[in-house]
């Protein structure tokens, strides 16, 4: 069906930007759709329904190509680097990345005619970036080993975060997140003779606490909301992650070394991680239960994040408890107990963000909670029974229980809804 031409003087009409601006606010719709309704009554200018929903594939071959030749002029230079003069290559490099930026801003930002276009030269002008710190670094032997890698990726980071806020990107904000995971993991791992340093592993959940506060942060002003998604989903992800890690009992039996003078002060920095995490999220929590900006979805939302980085203190602690009793030879219960208590953890995480995908109306949230659930589910009983007979009975009732989850869910929304007809009736 073609939508009719917009009628300037429509009170619904000239209500409609307003009150998809209040949906939005609330989280009742997300950003897509919004502008996907407004353009249907063509407030979106130069836009309708059909460019709008081409657009986003577009978006996606555009992405495909950014990250393909990124990776392929890397692989090129690379390649040939050593039969090209130092000061030709140091030529290339500032060019390519100054001229990818300076193009993509032209066409995204200053003349907006091709804004997916723009955005996949500025991508591929941040990766050509990162490729530039790491060739400079062998071509004059700057570090060393893996304090070299991690130092380049620092400066890589450094360089990628503030052109997020700049641009409002929020694909160089994804890029940075990741590019800052493999920095955290590089140096992590670094610290350790060997690679299952026991210790580590907590961390990233202060970090995915302290992530996702940071997302609360940014959610509460308009002109940061933009950015809140993409921390929010690396916050989700560090915590469901490092909660599965956590929740197997062969982890917790399984111990690297490391420098005890080495570790004691490092934890204390991992631990105000956690604690600044905590922090934020109370703030959050604490505002959206306010009379004024009342919000139950988010005040469980920030009180939940708050409980997230003090079980990252927990398990901080827990973790190098029990390493030092290892190292003393002496007892301890984590190997017994905590299994049982981070699987718990995880069963909630679980449930919190199919609930939050629930609330907010984003299947996205609903689907990455469910499929973590049956990731759970099948490696945990594989653990604990390894029977793939008995294993198939007991997924076929675990199925037939949801399933009547899902019949008594759908006959409470028709009661529900029968109730609220009664009631317009008798108005």
């Amino acid at each position: 069906m073609s939508s009719q031409p917009p009628i300037s003087d429509d009170p619904f009409v000239q209500r409609l930007p307003a009150e998809v601006e209040a949906w939005q606010a609330e989280n009742l719709l997300p950003t897509e759709t919004a502008r996907v309704i407004l353009a249907r009554y063509g407030l979106v200018p130069g836009e309708n329904v059909v460019t709008l929903r081409r657009s986003k594939i577009v978006a996606v071959f555009t992405l495909l190509a950014a990250v393909l030749i990124g990776v392929g002029v890397i692989l090129v230079m690379g390649s040939n680097w050593d039969q090209i003069p130092r000061f030709a290559r140091l030529a290339i490099l500032m060019a390519a990345t100054v001229g990818l930026h300076y193009l993509g801003y032209r066409l995204a930002y200053e003349r907006r005619t091709y804004p997916v276009a723009g955005g996949a030269l500025l991508l591929i002008g941040a990766l050509i970036w990162g490729a530039s710190i790491f060739l400079i670094s062998q071509m004059y032997h700057l570090g060393g080993g893996d304090g070299g890698e991690a130092t380049g990726l620092l400066y890589w980071f450094a360089g990628v975060l503030p052109m997020a806020y700049i641009l409002r990107s929020r694909l160089q904000l994804g890029l940075a997140l990741l590019i800052g995971t493999a920095w955290l993991m590089l140096i992590q791992s670094s610290a350790f003779d060997g690679p299952y340093g026991q210790i580590i592993v907590p961390r990233y959940l202060a970090v995915g606490a302290l992530l996702y506060a940071l997302g609360l942060l940014h959610d509460r002003w308009e002109p940061t909301r933009v950015y809140a998604g993409v921390l929010k989903t690396f916050g989700v992800v560090y915590a469901l992650v490092t909660t599965y890690i956590l929740s197997y009992r062969d982890f917790w039996m399984t111990y690297g070394w490391y420098s005890r003078s080495s570790a004691r002060p490092s934890e204390v920095l991992w631990l105000a991680i956690a604690g600044a995490a905590i922090v934020l999220a109370a703030m959050s929590a604490a505002r959206y239960l306010m009379p004024s900006r009342r919000d139950r979805t988010a005040a469980c939302e920030g009180l939940s994040t708050a409980a997230l980085g003090a079980i990252a203190i927990a398990a901080i602690i827990l973790t190098y408890s029990n390493l030092l009793a290892h190292h003393y030879h002496s007892y301890h219960a984590g190997p017994i107990t905590a299994p049982i208590a981070f699987n718990l953890v995880l069963l909630a995480l679980e449930l919190g963000v199919i609930s939050l995908g629930w609330f907010r109306h984003q299947a996205g949230w609903m689907n990455l909670g469910l499929v973590m659930f049956g990731i759970q589910v099948v490696t945990r009983y594989f653990d604990i029974f390894g029977s793939l007979l008995s294993g198939g009975f007991f997924f076929i009732g675990i199925g037939i229980v949801l399933l009547g989850c899902g019949f008594a869910l759908e006959k409470a929304r028709r009661r529900l809804l029968a109730t609220s007809e009664q009631r317009e009736v008798s108005t």
